[in-house]
């Protein structure tokens, strides 16, 4: 039986799983693309802006990491208690060259905000 090629992925990942309000945290991000598929960013940026309450610091410019893997780093605070949305981050990518762009999301993450 023929393998089944994997699809595309933007995968992020809170090195924490419980901040404090205000607190730095850092996000490592993953993306895997099939071979022949081409990354237009490098850089994360996100899709809509994040609501009060939750800033992006900063997002590192994605490296190669062999295999169509590209890793990178973001840092967020987060400024109300309780469960947080992570804001979705977005990536152009193309399928093919000379193909149309295409936008690479990851999947919905929470992170939990403790108080002072």
């Amino acid at each position: 039986m023929p393998a089944v090629a994997a699809a595309q992925s933007l995968e992020i990942r809170a090195e924490q799983a419980k901040a404090t309000i205000g607190d730095p945290i850092s996000f490592e991000l993953t993306v895997r693309l099939r071979p022949g598929n081409e990354l237009i960013d490098v850089y994360p940026r996100t899709l809509v802006q994040p609501p009060k309450g939750i800033r992006v610091l900063s997002a590192d410019t994605l490296r190669p990491a062999g295999n169509g893997v590209y890793r990178g780093k973001a840092r967020m605070a987060f400024y109300r208690v309780g469960p947080q949305p992570v804001p979705t981050l977005a990536l152009l990518y193309r399928a093919a060259a000379g193909e149309p762009p295409d936008t690479l999301l990851h999947m919905p993450v929470s992170i939990e905000i403790t108080p002072i």
